[in-house]
């Protein structure tokens, strides 16, 4: 017979790495880095538009970023020149790289304009 100590040392450990697998199954494989530059900006936005509207939409076009007044927390990424057609612009967030992403489309109806979370 199994003595009590024995048994109740096997199960603590036996929860104990229960536990820590769980810890590193459950937690992100990778964490999100400050956007500090512009030029980082510009990839990650342009892989957000890629990924939304496909390649043809970034095809000869050339991209900047600045630091947007009304939210110093981003980077605004436009295309350039600018168009008065259909134009991407893009919000990346500088402290984890999060992309919002608007769609400027200029028609008969006006402009849309709305932000959407990619």
């Amino acid at each position: 017979m199994i003595n009590k100590k024995v048994f109740v040392i096997t199960v603590i450990i036996l929860s104990v790495v229960i536990i820590l697998q769980t810890v590193i199954i459950v937690t992100p494989r990778f964490v999100m880095q400050k956007v500090t530059t512009p030029e980082a900006a510009i990839l990650i936005a342009k892989a957000a538009i890629v990924r939304r509207y496909g390649e043809e939409e970034i095809y000869e076009k050339e991209f900047y970023a600045v630091i947007e007044g009304t939210r110093p927390n981003y980077w605004y990424v436009l295309a350039l020149p600018p168009h008065l057609d259909n134009q991407p612009h893009v919000l990346v967030r500088k402290s984890d790289g999060k992309v919002l992403m608007r769609w400027k489309n200029y028609n008969f109806w006006g402009m849309v304009n709305s932000w959407f979370p990619l």
